[in-house]
């Protein structure tokens, strides 16, 4: 297999795992093929990974190394009988990272501004781009939940389904956390109007971030 060979490995300094629901029609529209993920009541899960790169390098060559923010927009599909996420934009604020993100890895890039920064015991991550904005605060719970293994995740063009390797070792820091929109602007234009957003999430500090070059697949017609 040529992409651990290939593999892109770097530490993300600050993530905020979101996740919501949304309806069926809505899903549909921006999946495409891929059989989407039923949650109960006919709606789909979603989920924005927001996080803070450190140092992104293949492994073996730490040079040259990249520190960029991201903000990934995912959608529960099922493949092959496993859950998996479907990757519907990705916003970045490297232009080498979005060069490189869409020519290798196939995301639905975006440009955009990230700030990172506390207020008091909240995280706060303001994003702007796609002509509006979002700001998430995260306020860290005193409980932990265990580091579940992260799905497979999948991303198309106009003719083809690629499967992205992905994997993570857990982060030192993390806790479930309280997440509330400031603006969520950003949000609706990427996924509509119909999401419900869970009240809790989680936030990592140092999560070691794994990822490889985009594989294509044959998705069941």
């Amino acid at each position: 297999m040529l992409w651990p060979m290939l593999e892109l490995i770097g530490t993300e300094n600050i993530t905020i795992e979101w996740t919501g629901s949304l309806d069926r029609v809505t899903a549909a529209s921006l999946v495409g093929e891929l059989k989407l993920e039923v949650d109960g009541a006919d709606r789909i899960p979603v989920s924005l990974l927001i996080f803070q790169m450190k140092g992104l390098h293949l492994r073996g060559l730490p040079f040259p190394s990249f520190h960029y923010g991201e903000a990934l927009w995912r959608i529960g599909v099922i493949h092959e009988g496993v859950p998996s996420w479907f990757a519907c934009a990705c916003d970045l604020d490297s232009r080498w990272i979005r060069w490189g993100g869409a020519r290798w890895v196939h995301y639905p890039v975006r440009r955009a501004q990230f700030h990172f920064s506390q207020a008091s015991a909240s995280t706060v991550v303001e994003v702007r781009g796609h002509d509006c904005g979002m700001t998430v605060h995260a306020t860290p719970a005193e409980f932990t939940p265990p580091a579940e293994p992260p799905r497979p995740l999948f991303v198309r063009t106009a003719t083809r389904c690629y499967r992205i390797p992905w994997r993570e070792d857990p982060a030192p820091l993390r806790n479930a956390a309280q997440l509330e929109w400031e603006n969520q602007a950003l949000a609706v234009a990427t996924f509509g109007a119909n999401v419900r957003w869970d009240s809790l999430g989680l936030l990592h500090r140092g999560r070691i971030h794994r990822c490889g070059l985009s594989v294509p697949i044959k998705v069941p017609r």
